[in-house]
């Protein structure tokens, strides 16, 4: 058997790459809103700075604040609730159109078993006479 081997140390954060985090989270993070500006998280922050994502987080929820989601989420959350609203509409619509197309269905129905009823009463000769099929 082989020995296991010893998990590597989690690799520190420098001085230098926490200034970098910080001098990246006051401009791209709304302190009064609470939460990143345009589609910003923790994640992009990271990628862009080439740092772990946790660092990120921890220096934000220490620093400038909680994770409140960012102006792209709001934005879209808003436009999805109206779109729900409009889409709500429309079903309603929908299912009165069925309705209503249901009705006149049934009334076309009984019209040509009515036609039928008078065709059969009136006689083939007749109908040829008037020009009816």
């Amino acid at each position: 058997m082989k020995p296991k081997e010893a998990a590597a140390p989690a690799r520190e954060m420098t001085k230098f790459e926490k200034i970098e985090i910080v001098k990246l989270l006051a401009d791209v993070y709304d302190l009064d809103a609470g939460r990143y500006k345009n589609g910003d998280t923790d994640e992009t922050v990271a990628d862009v700075l080439g740092v772990m994502p946790g660092w990120v987080a921890n220096i934000r929820e220490a620093d400038f604040g909680p994770d409140g989601g960012n102006e792209n989420i709001e934005d879209l959350a808003a436009r999805l609730g109206e779109a729900e609203k409009n889409l709500q509409a429309i079903l309603e619509s929908a299912a009165q159109q069925h309705e209503a197309a249901t009705k006149k269905m049934a009334e076309v129905s009984a019209m040509c078993v009515e036609l039928d009823r008078i065709k059969k009463a009136v006689g083939p000769r007749a109908m040829q006479r008037a020009g009816v099929r």
